[in-house]
């Protein structure tokens, strides 16, 4: 089957793999407005062509596990072809806050938290801290310095 259809973009040779499907073969993708319209084998022409022979081509991929929610790490993320990166283990303060403050950054990927126990210990247990704004492991250090300064930090165990 031929495509006569010109896309926005096509990306050519390269290993598409798709783990929802179990899809996994190198073959061409092609891009209309933002799109994929189609995978397929046979030819296809666009605007941009990228080729990515050698390389995957995959939906992107999902970090539970991510503490480096600063932008230096989320453009090296970026690089590693997530495009969701969630600190689901050491978590933010004022999180409804985080998350206020990380739509107003602009940030390139999509994001996650949840609620810090240790954050919130420090909240709760050493007051000296006066933590006042959206507190993630980017942003801890002052704090968790500050908490200790008079010999106990209270939020440890």
């Amino acid at each position: 089957m031929s495509f006569a259809k010109d896309y926005d973009l096509v990306i050519l040779n390269g290993r598409v793999m798709d783990p929802e499907t179990m899809y996994d073969s190198v073959t061409n993708v092609g891009v209309k407005n933002g799109r994929i319209e189609v995978i397929t084998k046979d030819n296809i022409t666009g605007a941009e062509k990228i080729d990515a022979k050698g390389l995957v081509v995959a939906p992107g991929f999902i970090d539970t596990h991510a503490h480096g929610v600063d932008p230096f790490t989320i453009k090296m993320v970026l690089r590693d072809g997530v495009t969701t990166a969630m600190d689901l283990e050491a978590g933010a303060c004022h999180v409804g806050d985080w998350y206020e403050k990380k739509a107003k950054e602009g940030w390139q990927v999509n994001y996650g938290t949840t609620s810090s126990h240790a954050l919130n210990r420090m909240i709760v247990h050493d007051p000296e801290t006066a933590i006042d704004e959206p507190v993630d492991m980017a942003n801890a250090a002052h704090y968790m310095h500050a908490a200790g300064e008079d010999g106990v930090a209270g939020w440890g165990p």
